[in-house]
């Protein structure tokens, strides 16, 4: 465990005025350059960017990808390719203008889907040479192929050189006993199961920030090797070749290769098997305990999962209406995930197949269904997971009504009645609808949002004061109005405003929206709490005594332009989840209080530290 202090105390008055005010974004900057620190801060794509294959990782990471139904010279069964365009967003796009040395278009190759052949004599592509392939301290290979007669000669799939021991980056090969090798530059590694004749996914990480073993090769999602590596991989000046190991070698890779993908990062654990599930389930190539079942809803295929002790949380928004976020910590047993996709069916509403909820009427519901699979170690609906399904109207034009309770239904099968998933109801902030899913009423199967004709109230903190006091709160935002001495219920929105203070003193305090804009809530030491959504404005700020943050879906509190800011107080504790905020404020009762960073942090805006000490690890 690292261990850093920061005693704000013993600065100098000008370095701590500078330190207060320095802009996070540019501490985060120099912290990634310190291997010491990297792993305690999620990288965040400053631009928006194309999401990865799968939702993993951004273009910013994923530097090439080869889809062989997209981008290819032609489409004609049997003709030559002499180029196969890259759609990772980032142009790096393969060609070979030597037509001897052009591979074939097969319209109907690895699980009926297109593919190129390579004659195993002279056929490859070529990616000239950019900084983005390489000068990198981690690489994730994927490679979908169907050798042609494997034998035990180096045959390259993907590699970046001039020659042997000539400007390396990196190469993927089969070669002796039919074994894949993999180059880390120079440092060499392969695997003990031999590649057959059928199709497969051939995978290797590099992860030049560990400790040895670096590099570790991948056969259908089973380690099947590993070993030393370098520390990182220079800026060389070698081409990245298809096929073939560089120009002019023989052989070159004999059979089908529908799938080529590299990021200039090495995926976690979770990361790589969301990616190769993605790749099982399109091309049917079983991967164990780690599958995507549906053959319908594979449309935005992507997933939340654990394994190994690492985890990917949060899905990235693939423009499918339909994000998903772990909650309560609850990724935690081995290869556990939950995938969901859609079968392109598009947005619109619908109205049939609607259940009966006591007191409630349904107005309609969306048009498109989801196959939600959770998965434990292989067993569908084995685990434990609570999640967070965020239906976000952004992207499907269906008009979003603000004042309205949202539903989430739910159904076994693809037709029928759908039924109504016990607690998980909700109410719109920001152009979505964010409902919690425990454990006991999460299942495998479709999902889709319904609307009712519940209607929810907006409540404004008038006065400053409890939450539980019917003072604090009026109905209208700058006159008394509470005829019925209440107070925010748990499917209303409570906006605090006019720099006013609301104080939770009670645990389990709720409200459907949370919305803070000018003004604090202070939950002190209280727990329990818990909001569908939870966003603010940068004169915004939720006060915490303890690692309490409410749970909710709190992204809009921590965008990067218009969230607010969290400030840690009291005599010192351990924050021991992971979080993303906007800003962060280090406010101890004390100078020699201490805040210890347990979890990986995000932070999108500023660190500030007023008082107290902040210390990266405990010590041990």
């Amino acid at each position: 465990m690292i261990y850093r202090k920061f005693r704000v105390m013993s600065f100098s008055r000008k370095i701590r005025e500078y330190i207060l005010e320095i802009n996070f974004s540019l501490l985060l900057l120099k912290l990634l350059i310190a291997p010491f620190l990297f792993s305690f801060f999620a990288t965040s794509p400053l631009l928006a960017q194309t999401a990865g294959p799968a939702g993993i990782r951004t273009s910013s990471s994923n530097v090439l990808w080869l889809r062989s139904d997209q981008g290819t010279s032609t489409t004609t069964d049997g003709l030559a390719v002499s180029f196969w365009n890259d759609i990772s967003g980032n142009v790096n796009h393969s060609a070979q203008s030597n037509g001897t040395f052009q591979p074939l278009y097969i319209s109907s190759g690895i699980n009926g889907l297109p593919t190129l052949r390579f004659d195993g004599a002279n056929d490859y592509l070529i990616v000239p040479d950019a900084d983005n392939l390489d000068n990198t301290n981690g690489v994730s290979v994927f490679v979908i192929a169907q050798p042609d007669n494997p034998d035990a000669l180096p045959r390259g799939l993907v590699s970046k050189r001039v020659s042997a021991g000539n400007q390396e980056a990196y190469y993927l090969f089969t070669h002796t006993n039919r074994y894949l090798y993999f180059n880390a530059s120079t440092s060499r590694i392969n695997g003990t199961d031999a590649v057959t004749d059928q199709p497969q996914i051939f995978s290797a990480v590099f992860n030049g920030a560990v400790a040895n073993p670096r590099s570790r090769i991948y056969l259908n999602g089973d380690q099947s090797g590993s070993g030393n590596g370098p520390t990182s991989i220079g800026n060389m000046a070698s081409d990245l070749y298809i096929g073939i190991l560089n120009a002019g070698y023989s052989p070159s890779y004999r059979g089908d290769i529908s799938e080529v993908i590299i990021y200039r990062d090495a995926l976690n654990l979770a990361e790589r098997s969301i990616v190769e599930a993605y790749l099982g389930n399109r091309y049917n190539i079983s991967l164990g305990p780690v599958n995507y079942s549906s053959a319908t809803h594979i449309q935005d295929f992507t997933g939340i999962g654990h394994s190994g002790g690492q985890k990917y949380s949060n899905t990235q928004d693939l423009g499918s209406g339909l994000l998903l976020s772990e909650r309560n910590n609850s990724l935690d047993e081995t290869n556990e995930f939950v995938f969901f996709g859609h079968d392109g069916t598009p947005h619109g509403i619908d109205n049939s197949d609607l259940p009966t909820i006591p007191g409630v009427n349904l107005d309609d519901r969306w048009q498109r269904i989801y196959y939600v699979e959770r998965v434990q170690d292989g067993v569908i609906d084995d685990g434990s997971t609570d999640v967070r399904m965020i239906f976000d109207f952004s992207v499907t034009g269906i008009p979003l009504a603000t004042d309205r309770v949202y539903y989430l239904l739910y159904r076994s099968g693809t037709s029928g009645e759908f039924s109504e998933v016990p607690g998980a109801a909700a109410v719109a902030s920001e152009g979505k609808v964010s409902l919690n899913v425990s454990d006991a009423n999460f299942a495998t199967g479709y999902y889709t949002l319904a609307k009712s004709d519940q209607e929810i109230r907006t409540w404004y903190s008038l006065n400053d004061g409890n939450w539980d006091n019917p003072s604090t709160w009026s109905l209208k935002p700058t006159e008394p109005d509470n005829p019925s001495n209440e107070i925010p219920g748990p499917m209303d929105r409570a906006v605090i405003q006019d720099n006013k203070t609301v104080t939770v003193a009670l645990d389990n305090t709720s409200s459907g929206v949370l919305d803070v804009i000018s003004g604090t809530v202070d939950f002190g030491t209280t727990t329990g709490n818990s909001f569908g959504t939870i966003t603010g404005q940068a004169a915004g700020r939720i006060r915490l005594a303890a690692d309490n943050f409410p749970t909710g879906d709190a992204s809009g509190f921590a965008n990067a332009a218009t969230g607010g800011t969290v400030e840690y107080y009291g005599a010192g504790y351990n924050l021991s989840a992971a979080r993303t905020f906007r800003n962060v404020r280090v406010n101890m009762d004390n100078n020699a209080d201490q805040l210890i960073l347990l979890a990986n942090y995000t932070i999108n805006g500023d660190l500030f530290i007023d008082r107290g000490e902040l210390h990266f690890g405990d010590g041990a």
